[in-house]
């Protein structure tokens, strides 16, 4: 559990650290593109939001396997 706590802190510093470049980036991608505020906050939205949601995806599906694997139901 040690491991896994280091872990949640360095993606949690990370995170911080890079947030506000992140937010900048877009931002000043939005203005050289030529949309509007709403459009760019959404992009970096659904950017920073996407790596959890893939991830949860791939757990969750890999715990489902791996229930009904073990369950010996025969059924993948």
């Amino acid at each position: 559990m040690w491991l896994v706590g280091m872990a949640c802190l360095g993606v949690g510093l990370t995170a911080t650290l890079t947030l506000p470049l992140l937010w900048r980036l877009f931002a000043w991608m939005g203005e050289q593109a030529g949309v509007s505020a709403l459009v760019w906050q959404a992009g970096f939205l659904v950017f920073f939001i996407a790596p959890a949601l893939v991830v949860s995806v791939v757990l969750l599906a890999r715990g489902t396997h791996v229930k009904s694997h073990t369950q010996g139901s025969g059924q993948w």
